[in-house]
């Protein structure tokens, strides 16, 4: 197979499968997904599908910054939940009385308390930032 052929039947499969879309939206609109774009290291057509994909399947829009951001938050709670595990492991060996659970639910407050913030974070940022 030529290159040429190679191209064209690529081409041909890559079309079958995927949908050009021109869309239209006004020059202060690019220019906010523009600056958000570029705030997170993404084109912004890029962007827009990424946006338009997540809306339509009805779930929330993470930038990789913010979720690489939360993947190191949610490992340091999670060494701590290991490590109030074994405090309690041993105190339960020396028959000490520790509040494990207060402990635990605190640490899941915690979680949800950082994972309520950043998705308020997400919603009160303008596009034009």
């Amino acid at each position: 197979m030529s290159n040429e052929q190679y191209h064209k039947a690529y081409k041909r499969q890559y079309l079958k499968l995927n949908k050009a879309l021109s869309v239209t939206i006004p020059m202060d609109s690019y220019k906010s997904l523009e600056r958000r774009a570029l705030a997170w290291n993404m084109k912004p057509t890029t962007l827009f599908r990424e946006l338009a994909l997540s809306q339509l399947e009805g779930v929330s829009f993470i930038p990789d910054t913010i979720e690489e951001e939360l993947k190191t938050l949610r490992f340091l709670i999670l060494n701590i939940a290991n490590n109030v595990n074994q405090m309690a492991h041993h105190s339960n060996m020396l028959k000490a009385m520790v509040d494990e659970r207060g402990l635990l639910q605190e640490l899941r407050k915690l979680e949800k308390t950082i994972s309520d913030h950043t998705k308020k974070r997400l919603r009160e940022q303008p596009l034009d930032h």
